[in-house]
């Protein structure tokens, strides 16, 4: 089968999207909090309590003479499996599945038009 210069662009996208989104996966897994952090969905990740940065954002709060809340604990980031998935192959998998869905309601309307 032989590819048109339509699907090597999408093939090409979509392993570009794959290295991209599993590079900002795991970047900010390793450095947390960043940048991507507004931009990656929290769904991504299963959240823990971070309790080293709570306990020193709670001494940071006492020497300055701040009141912090006991209740607020500051949470980070870990690897979760079906997150990943869900962000890194499944966009691509919707993606290729609505263009070809696209693509061939088009065909269906104009082979109407063409009887």
């Amino acid at each position: 089968m032989r590819l048109n210069g339509w699907q090597r662009f999408g093939t090409v996208l979509s392993v570009a999207w794959l290295f991209v989104s599993s590079w900002g996966y795991f970047h900010e897994l390793w450095n947390h909090p960043s940048g991507l952090t507004t931009y990656l969905p929290h769904a991504a990740y299963e959240w823990i309590p971070d309790l080293d940065a709570t306990q020193k954002a709670h001494e940071d709060a006492l020497q300055n003479g701040k009141d912090f809340s006991n209740q607020f604990v500051f949470l980070k980031p870990i690897f979760d499996i079906y997150g990943f998935i869900i962000f890194i192959p499944v966009p691509v998998v919707v993606s290729w599945f609505v263009v070809y869905l696209v693509l061939c309601t088009f065909r269906w309307v104009r082979h109407g038009f063409q009887t």
